[in-house]
């Protein structure tokens, strides 16, 4: 195999360089890469089943990793067989999910105007708490039998109006 220095290679064309050559700084100098970065190929490999000295000749597809390996030996010990059990990989895994979260802000971006940095500075040590208590969402009352109506749409409209009565009478320099 004719691989020209400090070219990148597939995870099967390594796995046939360190069959051939054995040792990682073999297959560096033949690729003409530093051997650490062999190392974490080779590392990467190991998880997906590539170890020779273990009898692990067989890799997982991409994505996944090995859970388990069983093998059997015949009467002069020799590898007569495995069984390469697998599980998705994990760090893959997050790496999608991340990769997803990511994205997901992508159609939205730019669609609100931004909101402008306040100017004034908080005073040092203080800070303003809106606490909000029990605002009795999902309670329902009608007016004649209970003296006063009550629905959502009031409980959202007295919360919010709570609120803005606080912002309002914040002390100067609080947020």
């Amino acid at each position: 195999m004719a691989i020209k220095p400090k070219a990148a290679c597939t995870d099967e064309e390594l796995i046939e360089l360190l069959k051939k050559h054995v040792t990682v700084r073999k297959v560096a100098d033949v690729l003409g890469v530093h051997h650490s970065s062999i190392t974490r190929r080779k590392a990467v490999l190991v998880k997906r089943g590539f170890s020779p000295p273990h009898h692990m000749m067989h890799t997982v597809p991409q994505g996944y990793a090995v859970k388990g390996i069983s093998s059997y030996f015949d009467r002069d010990g020799n590898l007569a067989g495995q069984w390469v059990k697998s599980r998705e990989d994990a760090e893959q895994q997050e790496a999608l999910m991340r990769a997803f979260v990511a994205a997901l802000g992508e159609d939205v971006r730019g669609h609100a105007a931004p909101v402008p940095r306040p100017q004034k500075r908080w005073a040092p040590g203080s800070t303003s708490a809106y606490l909000i208590g029990d605002a009795h969402f999902g309670l329902y009352a009608w007016g004649a039998e209970t003296g006063n109506d009550f629905n959502t749409d009031i409980a959202d409209q007295d919360l919010r109006a709570a609120i803005d009565r606080g912002v309002a009478r914040r002390p100067p320099g609080h947020a």
